[in-house]
């Protein structure tokens, strides 16, 4: 008997091809990204001094009265801030016919807060002579300014420059970091704001701190 031998196809095929392989490598990189979001937030530092009762004494022979309070008014605001060259910006405002900037003076050195009757409101025009460089006490009625004194910033991380000041705005440029402002109010009123035609009452300024500009 007669034998054919034969391959099958599929072990032909096989047998035909000669296998590829991919080249040796002794390293592989892998590269990841995250996004920091910017982030900016102010917070008000317990401790706060927000509220005072004045005290009036007149002078005997002249007639003339003073007020004061006993515990100055005083805040601190912690910024949290991770944006390069981020402006923060302080201001405020005290309420007349309208609502009027309320932070004033010559300069840095030199800054007051004024405050208006909440009852009886001032003018504009009042708030604004009280806010000026130099006031007249007959152009302020029932708006009481008092010394606005900036403290030493802590810088706890990263910097912020001090402040310029100009168009009743205190502005700093932060960057990156954590910071403490200190702000304190003098516990008598600043030169020609205050005589017996500031009515009697609850007078009230609100401080702004934002890095949104004015």
């Amino acid at each position: 008997m007669k034998f054919t031998k034969f391959i099958p196809v599929a072990m032909a095929v096989a047998l035909a091809v000669t296998p590829t392989f991919a080249a040796d490598t002794d390293t592989v990189s892998s590269e990841f990204t995250l996004t920091n979001p910017a982030y900016f937030n102010i917070t008000e530092l317990p401790g706060a001094v927000k509220t005072a009762a004045g005290v009036i004494a007149e002078d005997a022979s002249t007639g003339v009265i003073s007020l004061s309070y006993t515990t100055p008014m005083a805040v601190t605001y912690r910024v949290v801030n991770n944006q390069k060259n981020h402006n923060v910006y302080v201001h405020a405002n005290a309420v007349g016919a309208n609502t009027c900037e309320a932070l004033g003076g010559a300069n840095v050195s030199n800054l007051k807060l004024v405050f208006a009757n909440t009852a009886t409101k001032p003018t504009d025009a009042a708030i604004l002579d009280a806010a000026a460089s130099a006031s007249t006490k007959a152009n302020n009625a029932n708006a009481i300014a008092f010394p606005f004194q900036l403290g030493a910033v802590t810088e706890t991380e990263g910097s912020i420059a001090d402040p310029t000041y100009a168009s009743n705005i205190l502005t700093y440029i932060a960057q990156p970091g954590t910071f403490e402002i200190p702000y304190t109010l003098g516990t008598a009123p600043s030169d020609n704001t205050f005589s017996s035609i500031d009515q009697e009452g609850t007078y009230k300024s609100t401080l702004i701190i934002t890095d949104v500009a004015p």
